[in-house]
């Protein structure tokens, strides 16, 4: 951590106190010295950085043993409250590109949990979309895996066209998802479209879901003033207005060890790249 006497030096003994808080409370910004007192720095007030501060403190942090227990968790809710059968379910990436996702890493560490059926093998596990619904069978449940489902639009996309190929198949097929963690309106979106979703952890809107009237207003307002702030230092390519309170503004604060922040967290918190060169932001997006 950054030695106090520097750093109550640059801000007033509040914020520092509120920064000391902050990190006892949050250990994982304990290796973060640098690019949180950066964070800092880069707030035009004392108000901004009160604000991030709070922020980072209502932090969904998932630890590598956590996530051990979120799968052994999804894997028991399949088994026991689901209780689907093994010789009727099909799991697959909810990420159809070519490219490695975290959703396939999810769908892997689920497939090598310890099931209680011996049925369960890895030719029940699909990366991919076309091949996933070529095995499935009429009456088949295809349960959709994903490590951390945002405003639920991209899944929504997913189940839209598995929900298309079944019926050009002419098979009725039970779709569910099945995430790690995810934003609550992420999860209601899911829910309201009619399918089953279990979500492990679940992640409220930062601002939003803890702050109400003015105090919101002036949240909403220094973040937007911070966002512009990046926004200056960006590539006029990168549409940024899209990030702004987070992809599809779900205000996520979520950070898991080892894993890639969604692009649904607020931006200040994980945008590395700049015109002239990059920062050091406190979560790390690839």
């Amino acid at each position: 951590m950054t030695n106090p006497a520097q750093t109550s030096s640059t801000f007033p003994r509040a914020i520092f106190q509120s920064a000391l808080r902050l990190i006892c409370a949050q250990r994982w910004l304990g290796t973060k010295d640098r690019e949180f007192t950066e964070l800092l720095e880069a707030c035009p007030s004392d108000l901004h950085r009160q604000m991030l501060i709070d922020l980072l403190g209502r932090t969904t942090y998932v630890s590598a043993s956590e996530y051990v227990d979120v799968i052994n968790a999804m894997r028991e809710y399949v088994e026991t409250v689901w209780e689907l059968d093994p010789k009727t379910t099909l799991f697959v990436s909810s990420n159809n590109k070519d490219h490695i996702d975290i959703s396939k890493e999810v769908l892997n560490q689920l497939k090598s949990s310890q099931w209680a059926d011996l049925a369960w093998k890895k030719q029940q596990f699909y990366v991919a979309f076309r091949p996933a619904i070529q095995a499935a069978k009429d009456g088949y449940t295809l349960v959709i895996a994903d490590d951390f489902v945002g405003s639920g639009e991209s899944m929504l996309k997913a189940l839209k066209w598995f929900a298309d190929a079944a019926g050009h198949a002419g098979i009725s097929v039970d779709l569910r998802v099945l995430t790690a963690a995810g934003c609550e309106e992420g999860i209601s979106n899911i829910q309201a479209a009619g399918y089953a979703v279990q979500c492990m952890v679940p992640v409220k809107k930062g601002l939003s879901d803890y702050l109400t009237g003015q105090a919101l207003v002036d949240a909403l307002s220094r973040m937007n003033e911070l966002e512009d702030i990046l926004e200056k230092e960006i590539d006029k390519k990168v549409n940024f207005g899209d990030f702004r309170l987070g992809w599809r503004q779900q205000q996520a604060v979520y950070v898991r060890h080892g894993g890639n922040t969604p692009n649904n967290v607020f931006p200040v918190f994980w945008w590395r790249k700049l015109k002239n060169g990059i920062r050091n932001p406190v979560m790390h997006r690839t």
